[in-house]
């Protein structure tokens, strides 16, 4: 496995960690854990979805981010994907912080 922290052109922060495996059901079984470890310790006001990306097992990655009634409020919170690759089965996990980090 690999783990980076990417910076991207507005200086927004995303701690990317990749775990490689040749083993389909043994990264989407891996995938299944980390979601439900998610999902366990999130706070409330998160929403899962699914955004779409062909080069994916699912054809999307499941997507965590807070549902804030202003964009303010959503802007001040982390979001989280995390998906399966078609052509090598590596796991990607992908935590980008708040776009306002005040």
């Amino acid at each position: 496995s690999e783990s980076k922290i990417m910076v991207d052109e507005d200086d927004v922060y995303q701690f990317v960690l990749a775990y490689s495996s040749e083993d389909k059901e043994l990264s989407l079984e891996l995938e299944k854990f980390i979601v439900s470890t998610i999902e366990k310790n999130l706070p409330e006001g998160f929403k899962k979805g699914a955004m779409f990306n062909g080069s994916y097992v699912s054809n999307s990655t499941t997507k965590y981010e807070f549902e804030g009634l202003k964009f303010a409020e959503t802007a001040k919170r982390p979001s989280i994907s995390i998906g399966v690759k078609k052509d090598d089965f590596q796991v990607d996990l992908t935590i980008t912080e708040p776009l306002f980090k005040r």
